[in-house]
């Protein structure tokens, strides 16, 4: 009896030990896993705002040929500039420019830089996705206005009684709208909602003298 009374206190113990000891090993494996992630979106924001405090106002030429802004946001969740601080240690006969997008595609926020400015239909992205399963990302700008808007430059307007740009005074004093910070939101699990606000720099303009492109090709 004294037999059987002992084997069941030790069943006890051992089921109540490896209990606590599967209790521990989740817990630890829970809090290396939300570690990983908060190391994530940390190292993510590290580059946002690396890439959004040296941008500059230089324009390019996209694929075909047009046209683009030295920053732009689009109703599709896609920001995309020019950066200046392009480490070039090595002298090489490139710009110290750099081409960045950001965009959200398939609950990840993707970073793309270009290694030329001006591309053609063979110059080709190098792709990264900076932070993976994320909901609802939304990326605003606030004006020099202080408007919060989802697209820049602003998109004409699709109301017909707006004026059109050739109604409007020109002797009328016109104040450039020009973006004064960005906005960041989404949604991780299970840390909640995440949100974060640059201020853009002063834009410097970029302007190429001739003599330059040959010579130094920094600013092409």
């Amino acid at each position: 009896m004294e037999m059987l009374v002992a084997l069941t206190i030790f069943s006890l113990i051992a089921v109540i030990s490896s209990q606590f000891l599967r209790q521990t090993m989740n817990t630890t494996d829970l809090v290396l896993s939300r570690g990983e992630r908060v190391e994530e979106i940390h190292r993510a924001m590290l580059i946002l705002t690396r890439d959004i405090h040296q941008i500059v106002m230089r324009g390019i030429r996209d694929e075909g040929g047009e046209f683009m802004d030295p920053f732009s946001l689009d109703a599709s969740t896609v920001m995309e500039f020019t950066r200046a601080g392009r480490s070039n240690y090595l002298n090489l006969s490139r710009s110290t420019l750099l081409r960045v997008q950001y965009v959200y595609e398939d609950h990840s926020l993707i970073r793309r830089f270009w290694n030329v400015l001006d591309r053609d239909i063979e110059t080709i992205a190098v792709e990264q996705t900076l932070i993976s399963n994320i909901l609802d990302l939304e990326i605003t700008i606030i004006d020099s206005n202080g408007d919060e808007k989802p697209t820049f430059p602003e998109l004409l307007s699709e109301d017909p009684s707006a004026p059109s740009p050739d109604q409007l005074d020109p002797t009328a004093p016109q104040v450039p709208v020009k973006p004064y910070a960005v906005r960041i939101r989404f949604y991780v699990f299970p840390i909640g909602d995440i949100e974060r606000v640059w201020l853009l720099p002063v834009m410097p303009e970029i302007f190429i003298e001739p003599e330059e492109v040959e010579g130094n090709p920094v600013g092409t």
